[in-house]
């Protein structure tokens, strides 16, 4: 909805219109009252004489100015308004966190370990379990035998025993045809001259 119309052609209106300085003027005053400022406080210079020379109108000023910048202490020349303390405060926090991942990676750490323990005690449990009914099956087994078969048993045993030891030993028919070699005094064997 259309409240009113205004028609600049009808009527008389007063506008004043006022002019200020231009750029250029606003610029070379702020240039003065930098130069007057750096004048009365030299030691301004290594906070702000980047930003002076910056102003200035005469050709290589900008490249002059960023030489001058890394000159200037980093601090000085970040845009952040936190203060040191929150700076420091907000390390501390961050280092805090670090320290609780590890010790949280630590306790995960400790919980599968014990996990691992756990289950290490029950399959040794179950290993004893498994020889006390071994234990029980022979002594069972023992008890309906007579004694000539528990001897039969055991001979069968030693000779299996046996039978292994012959097979792990070179058979007679091969020591017979290896040549024989002289016997040598204990130095020559070992290579000493005498």
């Amino acid at each position: 909805m259309i409240e009113k119309i205004y028609n600049p052609g009808v009527g008389k209106y007063d506008v004043v219109a006022t002019t200020g300085p231009g750029y250029a003027t606003k610029r070379q005053e702020a240039l003065e009252a930098m130069a007057q400022l750096l004048q009365g406080n030299p030691q301004l210079w290594s906070v702000a004489g980047d930003l002076f020379v910056k102003n200035m109108d005469w050709p290589g000023a900008q490249e002059m100015a960023k030489r001058f910048q890394k000159t200037i202490d980093p601090k000085f020349l970040e845009d952040s308004d936190e203060s040191p303390a929150l700076q420091a405060a907000q390390m501390q926090i961050q280092a805090m966190g670090q320290e609780m991942e590890q010790m949280h990676q630590m306790i995960q750490n400790v919980g599968k370990s014990i996990e691992m323990q756990d289950m290490e005690r029950k399959e040794f449990e179950a290993q004893i379990k498994a020889y006390d009914a071994e234990t029980k099956r022979i002594s069972a087994v023992q008890a309906g035998m007579t004694e000539e078969q528990i001897q039969d048993i055991a001979m069968g045993v030693v000779a299996a025993a046996m039978e292994s030891q012959v097979m792990m030993m070179p058979s007679v028919r091969e020591a017979e045809e290896m040549p024989e070699q002289p016997m040598m005094p204990p130095e020559q064997q070992m290579g000493m001259p005498q």
